[in-house]
């Protein structure tokens, strides 16, 4: 919280910033196909990645013990990747994998709500 004042002809004006930060991240993984090493074999791999930040900031400023404004603002800035997979895995002399289909799909946002009085 930073806080301060201002002396002006009318009175002093007491006024406070407070800010606070976050930061969420989640993973969920996963493997379609057959589990155990086989020879051969169709896998589909998928991984979501949802990140997001936020801030929610409140300012205040008073005379005495009368509130001339107070401001509220919260915003976040969701990101999610997704990654979908599919490979064809050969086990032979070593293994080999052969990605028949790759896809990533990127979703991104900004949410902003304020109130005023």
């Amino acid at each position: 919280m930073i806080a301060g004042f201002v002396n002006t002809s009318q009175g002093r004006i007491d006024s406070q910033v407070h800010q606070a930060s976050g930061f969420d991240s989640t993973q969920a993984m996963h493997l379609e196909g057959e589990q155990r090493p086989d020879p051969e074999g169709d896998k589909l791999y998928s991984q979501v990645i949802a990140l997001t930040s936020t801030v929610q900031q409140t300012s205040r400023r008073m005379a005495g013990t009368r509130l001339i404004d107070s401001d509220q603002t919260s915003i976040s800035y969701p990101l999610q990747l997704t990654y979908r997979i599919a490979t064809h895995v050969e086990n032979t002399d070593g293994w080999y994998a052969d990605y028949k289909r790759t896809n990533v799909t990127v979703l991104q946002g900004r949410v902003m709500d304020g109130d005023h009085y």
